[in-house]
């Protein structure tokens, strides 16, 4: 049987208290007893949405993403409010960023997106389009919606033109389990 890898938690200092993200230094005491630092990003919780139309198209969204300085395609996806349930964020992010009203909600997983420096985790959904009508972004937020085949979207994907995470876990979950 292997040890305990556990790392105990000696103190915590926190540094930044911001809109999106916490930021906190902790000092610690590694599984052989020495001591170390870990700093950590806390970050809610968030979901993805992929939503599958009658014609088999999977709705994207296209928007700058300022850490990364670039335009991207990705799901549907949001973060979950402060006692909010995932899948009523799912439901609600759905409609916001794309207008579309979905049903056989299923739930395809939950990563954690970077556990080197970041307690952040994706819920991510599958569901089947019902009715589309306008969007309504939530305010600061510009978005494009686009329809794509998942054949498109899996090209773009080996191509590196779809870089972003959920989308890319999304799909290939959804694929094995021959949702699309």
């Amino acid at each position: 049987m292997k040890s305990s890898l556990l790392e105990k938690t000696i103190a915590r200092k926190d540094i930044y208290n911001g809109k999106v993200v916490k930021l906190h230094v902790d000092d610690i005491m590694l599984p052989d007893g020495t001591a170390s630092k870990r700093e950590v990003v806390d970050h809610c919780k968030g979901v993805c949405v992929l939503a599958v139309d009658s014609e088999d198209k999977i709705y994207l969204v296209e928007q700058y993403r300022y850490p990364v300085s670039s335009q991207i395609l990705e799901l549907p996806a949001g973060k979950v409010e402060e006692g909010e349930d995932m899948f009523e964020c799912a439901v609600r992010e759905l409609s916001e960023e794309t207008g579309v009203s979905g049903s056989d909600y299923e739930l395809l997983g939950s990563f954690y997106v970077s556990p080197g420096f970041t307690d952040e985790e994706i819920y991510m959904y599958f569901c089947r389009v019902d009715d589309k009508k306008d969007s309504h972004p939530d305010e600061g937020e510009f978005i494009y919606t686009q329809r794509y085949s998942a054949e498109e979207i899996f090209e773009m994907i080996e191509k590196g033109d779809i870089k972003d995470g959920k989308t890319i876990m999304a799909m290939y979950i959804a694929s094995s389990r021959k949702l699309i």
